[in-house]
């Protein structure tokens, strides 16, 4: 398998299971819950190579991989009763290769909903053995939720200031259709509708509106914004209010920074600005030592900076910028941008890496992390009759010859966009429930390890290729994988 990784970080948190277990009473635990249902995968590691698993979206279709392949020419072929869901879905199922089976819904999955699938392997190989004919596996669909971003006040032309469009964006954790994205969101002015315009971008999670012939009128106003997350199950109401100046009130409306096909600040003006004016020495930045290139686009002020800017920059508009009457502004306007991405980073929210685990429930591992749409994770099984001679070159917690004593027991791809639309580029706290991927065993050391790899990054590189989107996590395991030594991190 070949590494993708070009920045990785590895955290190693240590879980030694004793084998002594205190009563429900003096614990205040329950017993540790057993996944009673999912096959386990050792049973089945000869016949299937991967299948869908963890948290995927409601459009993801579900698949499983042989590690035995058909004639070429079966491939595109329908199959019938090889998947049977908890709850029932409708649809097709098929050959996508000559290895994979591949379920495809009728309609869209429901979110946040766990699903209990079954394999009837039979069907495909009818030699296997009675005990390995059903294999079982779970899944998971994201937990949907909104956020609606304004991106401020535009004018369709330089000579006609009484109307005005607001543009937005509705951002979705999950995807929706474009019907569902219209009934969410109403826009009015003193009590009259108005007519919002959308565009789809990015695979049915972000959609772009424009709200049209917004009234400017001689004396301030508002357009309220009502969203409603009813239509996509999400239990959530918002309301916002856009201040539309009066006719004749100059200023600045909106400033951000802008990250895309073209990287610059954006600078919203009530006006039209006058395209033939000097700006040199009107708008600054602070912390640079050149100025910007500067784009007038009607009321929009385009400030592409000339140097990187990694900090925080305090910009200034000089009052003396004029609209196309020849007026200035009445202030001064100033703002502060913090260019600074957060490079993508993990880290556990204690400093001690070592555990001692009861055989109870309730084990959940918290860890922060920033930058980072997933993380991977592998937990590593260090055999209890191997323990000393794995501390003869280690204390606990080492990482050295970890092949010639233990064996990695789960790997999964962790998406960390499952609690709904949250700003990945802060520094946010997910919490990873161990009991869903480990099942302990007494006397055992087991090495959670956390790391990434370049494709879950949000961080933004100047001509770098557009990252992929994580779509599902398709498990896998078995001798090739083993082979190359769990596929390790690679030194950065």
């Amino acid at each position: 398998m070949n590494h993708l990784l070009s920045k990785s970080l590895l955290l190693v948190l240590v879980i030694i299971v004793s084998s002594c277990q205190k009563s429900d009473s003096e614990s205040g635990l329950v017993t540790q819950v057993k996944d009673d249902f999912s096959s386990p995968k050792s049973l089945f590691v000869d016949h299937v190579s991967s299948f869908t698993g963890g948290v995927i979206s409601v459009a993801s279709d579900i698949r499983i991989r042989l590690n035995r392949g058909i004639p070429d020419s079966l491939v595109g072929t329908s199959l019938k009763d090889i998947f049977k869901f908890s709850p029932e879905i409708d649809g097709s199922t098929m050959w996508e290769d000559n290895k994979t089976i591949v379920f495809k819904p009728t309609e869209k999955l429901k979110n946040n909903q766990k699903y209990e699938a079954t394999a009837n392997l039979k069907k495909l190989i009818p030699e296997i053995d009675k005990k390995k004919e059903k294999f079982k596996f779970v899944f998971q669909t994201l937990l949907q939720n909104y956020e609606v971003n304004m991106a401020g006040i535009k004018l369709y032309n330089a000579n006609d200031l009484s109307k005005v469009k607001v543009e937005g964006e509705l951002l979705t954790a999950d995807v929706i259709s474009l019907d569902d994205a219209k009934k969410m969101l109403k826009a009015t002015q003193k009590g009259s509708s108005l007519k919002v315009n959308w565009e789809v971008k990015d695979g049915n999670t972000v959609f772009r509106f424009s709200v049209e012939n917004v009234a400017r009128t001689k004396n301030e106003s508002e357009v309220n914004f009502k969203i409603d997350g009813s239509s996509i199950e999400v239990d959530k109401k918002t309301d916002l209010d856009v201040k539309i100046p009066a006719i004749d009130d100059y200023k600045v409306t909106s400033c951000q920074i802008i990250r895309g096909d073209e990287n610059y600040i954006s600078v919203l003006f009530s006006d039209p600005l006058a395209e033939r004016q000097n700006l040199s020495g009107l708008i600054s930045m602070s912390n640079t030592s050149t100025n910007p290139r500067l784009v007038i686009n009607v009321n929009e002020l385009k400030i592409y900076p000339t140097q990187d800017v990694s900090s925080t920059v305090t910009l200034t508009i000089n009052k003396g910028v004029k609209n196309t009457a020849g007026y200035s502004l009445k202030d001064d306007f100033s703002t502060q941008l913090r260019f600074t991405q957060s490079k993508p980073e993990v880290k556990l929210t204690s400093s001690d890496q070592k555990a001692i685990l009861p055989n109870s429930s309730g084990l959940i591992l918290p860890f922060e992390a920033v930058g980072l749409k997933a993380v991977d994770v592998t937990i590593v099984k260090i055999f209890e009759d191997n323990m000393h001679q794995y501390l003869q070159v280690n204390s606990l917690g080492g990482k050295n010859q970890l092949n010639r004593v233990g064996r990695p027991v789960a790997r999964k791809v962790v998406p960390l966009n499952t609690v709904g639309v949250t700003d990945l580029n802060s520094w946010n706290r997910f919490t990873l429930n161990l009991e869903e991927i480990l099942k302990t065993e007494p006397g055992a050391v087991y090495q959670i390890q956390i790391g990434f790899r370049k494709s879950y990054s949000t961080y933004f590189c100047a001509n770098d290729d557009q990252i992929a989107s994580i779509e599902e996590d398709l498990e896998e395991w078995g001798e090739e994988e083993e082979a190359s030594y769990w596929d390790s991190y690679e030194s950065y």
